[in-house]
């Protein structure tokens, strides 16, 4: 989640030939995907939105980012 809310491309790449979940949530509710829409990290959002199943958490990412 942070990597994809930092625009880590390399590092999400990464983790998710290692397996990373996609779909796990943070504490308040955020997955990886959530934070790539709510910041608007358009490569990352392109390579988790094939697989994941849906971006959580946009409204809480949109409230704490200010947007």
């Amino acid at each position: 989640m942070t990597e994809a809310a930092g625009n880590e491309l390399v590092t999400v790449n990464f983790l998710l030939s290692a397996g990373a979940e996609v779909n796990s949530k943070n504490d308040i509710g955020i997955n990886a995907l959530g934070y790539a829409e709510c910041l608007d990290t358009e490569e990352v959002r392109a390579v988790l939105a094939p697989r994941s199943e849906k971006a959580e958490g946009l409204e809480i990412c949109r409230k704490i980012a200010g947007r």
